[in-house]
C-alpha cells in the first residue's frame, strides 16, 4: 500500500511538506525572524500591559527628559513616555501590514487568475489597467488615495491595500497563464471539468506558494509604507503613536534629543527585516527545484 501511495503521488507532497517545513525551523535566518515577528506581535497585543505610561498623557514639566530609570527612552517635547509610544506604535503598524496584504490578496489573487487563465479581452484589459497602476511608485500612489479619501488607520489600509493589488493581479496571472497549458489542466478540461472547477482545483492550489512568498515580503513594504505616510502627516494622526510620526518628531528634534528617532527607527528596521528575511526563507523552500528534488529524494530512499 506504501509503494501505490507513493506511485500515486500522495505520500511524496505530505512528505515534502513536512520537509520543508522542517527546513524553515532549523533555518536560522527564518528562526531569527520568526523571533523578531514573534515578538513584535505580543509586544502589540499586550502593549496597555507594557507601557509604564500612557502614550498619549502630557507631562510638560518633564519635556525631552534623556534617558534614564524614570522614563527609559526619555521623554519628548511634550513630555509624552518615549517607550510607552513607541510600544504602542507596534499596532498600527503590524495591522496596517496584515489587513493591507490580506485585502489585496483576496481582491488581486482571484482578478489575476481569471483574466490569465480565460486570456482574450478581459486579460488585455486586466494588464493594461495594472501596467498603468504599476508605472507609479507603490508610496506615492498611496498618498494618492489617502489625498484623496482621507486620512486615518482606515484609509492607509485602503491605501497601501490599492498600492498592493496590481503587484498580486500580475503574479496570480502569470502563474494561471503557466499551469493552464500543462498537461494535468489539459487532462481535466478534456473529462468535462469546467473553468471554475479547473481554477479553484488546479490552478488555485499551485499558485499559492508564490502568493505566499509575495504576501511576506509585502507585509514588510506596507509597514515601511505605513511608517512613510504617517511621517509625512498622511497616517495615523497624532497624539496616537505611530513609528512613522515618532521618527519624524526623532528628527525635527535631532540636535536637541537624538534619542526621540532611535527606538522605532530600530524597531520598523527589525521589523521589516524580519519580514524579508522570512519572505526569503520561505521562497526558498517553495522553489519547484525543491520538489523535483525532494521527490527524486524520497524516491531513492524507498
Amino acid at each position: 500500500m506504501a509503494d501505490a501511495g507513493t506511485a500515486n503521488g500522495t505520500a511524496v507532497p505530505r512528505v515534502a511538506r513536512r520537509s520543508r517545513l522542517r527546513v524553515l525551523l532549523t533555518d536560522p535566518g527564518a528562526r531569527i525572524a520568526l523571533l523578531v515577528i514573534l515578538a513584535l506581535a505580543l509586544l502589540a497585543l499586550f502593549a496597555p500591559v507594557i507601557a509604564p505610561f500612557d502614550p498619549t498623557a502630557q507631562r510638560v514639566a518633564d519635556a525631552l527628559q534623556p534617558p534614564g530609570t524614570t522614563y527609559w527612552f526619555g521623554t519628548d517635547e511634550f513630555g509624552r513616555d518615549v517607550f510607552s509610544r513607541v510600544v504602542h506604535g507596534a499596532r498600527p503598524a503590524l495591522l496596517v501590514g496584515l489587513c493591507s496584504v490580506t485585502l489585496a490578496v483576496c481582491v488581486g489573487t482571484p482578478i489575476g487568475l481569471v483574466a490569465g487563465f480565460l486570456g482574450g479581452w478581459l486579460d488585455t484589459a486586466v494588464s493594461g489597467v495594472v501596467d498603468v497602476l504599476l508605472s507609479f511608485p507603490s508610496l506615492l500612489l498611496a498618498m494618492m488615495v489617502v489625498t484623496l479619501a482621507g486620512s486615518g488607520l482606515e484609509m492607509v489600509v485602503l491605501a497601501i491595500a490599492i498600492s498592493q493589488v496590481p503587484v498580486f493581479v500580475r503574479l496570480a496571472r502569470s502563474s494561471a497563464m503557466i499551469l493552464r497549458e500543462l498537461d494535468y489542466v489539459a487532462a481535466s478540461r478534456s473529462f468535462g471539468a469546467g473553468r471554475l472547477y479547473v481554477l479553484w482545483r488546479h490552478i488555485l492550489p499551485n499558485s499559492v506558494g508564490p502568493i505566499i512568498v509575495m504576501a511576506t515580503l509585502g507585509i514588510a513594504g506596507a509597514i515601511r509604507e505605513e511608517a512613510g505616510l504617517s511621517f509625512l502627516g498622511l497616517g495615523v494622526q497624532p497624539p496616537a503613536p505611530s513609528w512613522g510620526n515618532l521618527i519624524y518628531a526623532g528628527v525635527a528634534n535631532i540636535l536637541d534629543a537624538p534619542w526621540l528617532a532611535l527606538l522605532p527607527g530600530t524597531l520598523l528596521t527589525l521589523s521589516v527585516l524580519a519580514f524579508n528575511i522570512l519572505g526569503d526563507s520561505v521562497r526558498d523552500i517553495l522553489d519547484p527545484r525543491d520538489i523535483v528534488s525532494g521527490t527524486t529524494d524520497q524516491g531513492r530512499r524507498t
